[in-house]
């Protein structure tokens, strides 16, 4: 087995999976407490909504299903999204195949798009954005991609 693929791989699972269990966590967490912050942070979702989070939801039963519903749905998602990206990785990308690579950048690129589309409000408003306060479902697999894409690569190249 080539080094540099399998551990290409290997970090494309670890983005997979902590996406999954971010995705899994998802409606456990939105449920246990209320919520101080919709996207980012408590300060820039206030500039950006005009109201702190937890306030909004508690003022609109509204709003605050349409919340609910929202984030079980995305932890939905990230559930599904990281689960198929681990296996790509796992039993496409590790066995060697170009395919796997390509499309496992091109769906990292796809949500790393999705989430600028995101926070575009935020930009377009002005608001500045602290990296830190960025959520982790989106820094893991981002800062992952670049290490995890050139191993395979290389690993792909020699096998």
């Amino acid at each position: 087995m080539n080094f540099y693929l399998q551990i290409g791989s290997i970090l494309f699972v670890i983005g997979g999976l902590f996406d999954a269990l971010i995705g899994a966590a998802t409606p456990i967490v939105t449920r246990a407490a209320r919520p101080n912050i919709f996207m980012l942070s408590a300060r820039s979702d206030l500039a950006l909504f005009g109201g702190n989070a937890g306030d909004l939801l508690h003022e609109s039963t509204t709003l605050a299903l349409l919340y609910r519903l929202t984030f079980d749905l995305i932890g939905t998602l990230l559930l599904v999204f990281g689960l198929l990206v681990a296996a790509l990785a796992w039993f496409g990308l590790r066995h060697g195949e170009w395919w796997a690579l390509w499309t496992l950048v091109g769906v990292e690129v796809i949500f790393i798009a999705g989430w600028i589309v995101v926070l575009s409000p935020y930009f377009q408003r002005g608001i500045p954005i602290n990296l830190a306060a960025l959520p982790p479902n989106l820094l893991v697999p981002a800062i992952l991609l670049i290490p995890a894409g050139l191993l395979s690569a290389i690993g792909l190249a020699q096998h």
